[in-house]
């Protein structure tokens, strides 16, 4: 596991969200192109 996970709550939570939902290597993908769309057009929230 990458070192900085444990020190994002956040990131922890989403693992459980996703093997709870059994979330499929097409859901991950998805959700990686939904983030680098997001913030390669600026936005912030």
């Amino acid at each position: 596991m990458n070192p900085d996970v444990p020190d994002r709550p956040y990131v922890n939570a989403a693992l459980r969200i996703a093997r709870n939902l059994e979330a499929s290597e097409v859901d991950w993908q998805r959700f990686a192109d939904y983030l680098k769309n997001k913030y390669s057009k600026g936005e912030v929230e």
